[in-house]
């Protein structure tokens, strides 16, 4: 699991620097163009431009994050549920022996009748299905 998270972290860190890099780099373009030879549309259809390729390439890296975020996930998930279980599964055995236990004290009462049997047994049927 550390190993998933670190490759998260480094691509938030990735991700982030590119940004700041791509900020940095779109702020240049723009005082370039401000400050060129250039007229009001084409200053504004070269900017749209440079901005709609930053906009790609930061989606791509955003949509590359948001898969390993997923594919970790599910891994949790999964080791959630595994984890469930088996402890599901103790807790089952323990109720179990915790019946079988009560049978055994059961058959050492005197008086104990064949109705008292199918309470106990119904019990421990309605137990197993929960």
């Amino acid at each position: 699991m550390s190993a998933d998270d670190g490759t998260i972290t480094v691509q938030i860190a990735t991700l982030k620097a590119e940004g700041a890099k791509a900020l940095k780099g779109v702020e240049g373009y723009a005082n370039k163009l401000m400050n060129g030879d250039y007229q009001g549309a084409e200053k504004i259809g070269l900017f749209d431009a440079v901005v709609k390729k930053v906009e790609k390439r930061n989606g791509e890296g955003v949509g590359k994050l948001s898969g390993v975020i997923t594919q970790w996930r599910l891994g949790v998930g999964d080791e959630v549920q595994k984890e469930v279980r088996k402890q599901g599964g103790k807790v089952e055995d323990a109720a179990g022996n915790a019946q079988a236990d009560l049978g055994v004290d059961y058959a050492s009462l005197e008086g104990v009748t064949t109705h008292d049997w199918t309470v106990s047994n119904a019990n421990a049927k309605l137990h197993a299905c929960i």
